[in-house]
């Protein structure tokens, strides 16, 4: 996959797209929880030759944010070698227009490869950009703490900037993703900046 391909498509739907009331830090509560779990598939593609080989998998779910609230699959993503290579959709999204969303990246190993990082982060960029379609604002992406800083290196490679702790400066951005790690010890905003 070109590697200009998703800089440039996130840039035509982010410019398209509505733009998102901001909402305060009260009113801006997830209302649903998009899932994003990784797992290594050793064994898929795995014959003499094969190109595509080792490949993980990563599985889009989505649900209510409730306790009891069962997930449904939305997509499934195929990657090799740190690139995306397949996509299924499994279903709708079913998140109504402007409701909150958060997503929650999980891995299935204990020790994921930067490879599965780097799947996950290409899927939550794919649905944020549904989501940004939708009107739906994302609250904030939690990841776990082994994989923290994996994630924030994965998006600056489709070059999303880390927010400045110095001085407020006037910023010109699209979009932008808090990252959190699931022990609540590390946070990062990061944004996408917005050249007229």
């Amino acid at each position: 996959m070109n590697k200009y391909i998703l800089p440039i498509a996130t840039f035509v739907v982010l410019m398209l797209s509505p733009a998102i009331p901001a909402r305060s830090q009260s009113e801006a509560m997830a209302q649903w929880i998009v899932g994003i779990e990784t797992r290594p598939s050793p064994n898929f593609f795995r014959y003499k030759g094969a190109k595509l080989s080792p490949v993980n998998v990563a599985k889009v779910t989505v649900c209510r944010a409730k306790p009891d609230a069962k997930p449904t699959t939305y997509e499934m993503f195929w990657g090799a070698k740190g690139k995306t290579v397949a996509l299924e959709r499994c279903g709708k999204l079913v998140v109504p227009r402007g409701d909150c969303v958060e997503f929650k990246i999980t891995h299935q190993t204990d020790q994921a490869q930067y490879a599965e990082t780097q799947l996950a982060v290409d899927a939550l960029l794919r649905v944020v950009l549904d989501l940004q379609l939708n009107s739906s604002p994302v609250f904030c992406v939690q990841v776990p703490s082994d994989s923290y800083q994996d994630v924030l290196a994965a998006l600056q490679e489709h070059n999303f900037l880390v927010k400045s702790n110095a001085p407020e400066t006037p910023l010109q951005t699209s979009l932008i993703i808090s990252v959190v790690d699931d022990k609540g010890c590390q946070r990062a905003d990061l944004f996408y900046p917005y050249e007229p």
